[in-house]
């Protein structure tokens, strides 16, 4: 094969892989639990992966189609989801459950879910498996949140209830009790010294974190369904039944450093601050300690989290395909390794893909 054909024969082969890789780990949450349909549910997304793709296809699906092979349905139209879908997460206890919350840890490295099982769930981002079980609530779990530093979570419930668990060790640290209905919102204060609570008792409740003592209360006509927290201040928003919102602001705490997490920016190490809105460039040695926001007129108490997030990844698409890359990497990072000298591929790309058929012989 000559030397500038090489390129067009890695190009449909890198192509082909992407499209597997894709295909496997959106499938994850299925073949986990039924690994005997591999084949199918690999089919129904390859087969709209384009022309490599479906060479490699070719020989596996004429086996499947004569008669007395096993049975398999072929989906006749592409899925309709979005192109940028990572992966589905899909394993808690019943297998059959509703999600009713979830949150995203501030290194972004785990999620935290609710589930109409009782239970939460931490998950792995990277890897989409399930890694701690958080069991304690008697009745279903409708919220849950990460503190700001990613080291606890809270949770409330049907059975009235909030918990804090420790997230490394999915450990029970105490129980906060006082409302008299289903808890179905809360969440941390940005310096992680408080938890807020929206109740169907119609209440809206702030504890103290460490003591779990409950320090304000404020009645509401309707039930909460839903609340949020101002980043720079302890001010939120909360919804109750029936869409109307109101901003509130809690008197008479005593407000702790705001915690933020670092990012890894164009000039260096940055953080954002929330209460003049400005990023300021930080020194490695920053991490983890206490720092005050050096804009002119702010003067904000920061705690930076010890851990560095990096910006969110742009996702791409591999030449020929409609599909996203997915990738750690940044976008546009993604090339072919450099040779001294190029390499001289012998046998065509229908041989050469010829081995993923039996990756799908199951």
């Amino acid at each position: 094969m000559a030397l500038e054909s090489v390129e067009e024969v890695k190009s449909p082969y890198r192509t082909t892989l992407a499209a597997f890789s894709r295909a496997l780990t959106r499938e994850a949450h299925v073949l986990t639990n039924q690994p005997d349909l591999l084949w199918q549910q690999l089919y129904n997304r390859l087969q709209w992966e384009g022309e490599a793709v479906n060479q490699a296809l070719a020989p596996e699906l004429t086996q499947r189609r004569v008669p007395g092979a096993r049975p398999w349905i072929c989906l006749k139209t592409p899925y309709q989801e979005s192109e940028a879908l990572v992966r589905t997460l899909d394993n808690h206890a019943d297998g059959a459950s509703a999600w009713v919350a979830c949150a995203f840890s501030p290194d972004g490295r785990f999620i935290v879910s609710a589930n109409l099982d009782k239970i939460l769930q931490v998950w792995e981002v990277a890897t989409g498996r399930p890694l701690r079980t958080l069991k304690g609530h008697t009745g279903t779990s409708w919220a849950c949140a990460f503190s700001p530093d990613g080291r606890f979570i809270v949770s409330g419930s049907y059975d009235n209830t909030l918990r804090v668990w420790e997230a490394a060790t999915s450990k029970l640290l105490r129980t906060l009790e006082g409302h008299t209905g289903s808890v179905d919102a809360c969440a941390f204060s940005p310096d992680g010294r408080f938890i807020i609570s929206g109740s169907y008792d119609k209440t809206l409740r702030v504890w103290d974190f460490n003591s779990g003592e409950m320090l304000a209360c404020l009645p509401f006509s309707d039930s909460i369904d839903s609340l949020g927290l101002l980043p720079s201040a302890l001010q939120m928003l909360c919804v109750v039944e029936g869409g109307v919102a109101y901003r509130l602001e809690s008197v008479g705490l005593a407000y702790g450093p705001i915690i933020v997490t670092a990012a890894k920016g164009e000039q260096g190490i940055e953080v954002h601050c929330p209460a003049c809105q400005q990023q300021i460039q930080i020194k490695k040695g920053s991490l983890g300690c206490e720092i005050t926001c050096p804009q002119e007129g702010c003067g904000a108490r920061l705690r930076v989290n010890p851990f560095v997030i990096h910006p969110p990844v742009k996702i791409e698409c591999l030449p020929g395909s409609q599909q996203p890359v997915q990738s750690g990497e940044p976008a546009g990072s993604r090339q072919p390794a450099q040779r001294e000298k190029p390499v001289v591929i012998q046998q065509p790309v229908q041989k050469k893909v010829n081995w993923l058929s039996k990756l799908i012989k199951k």
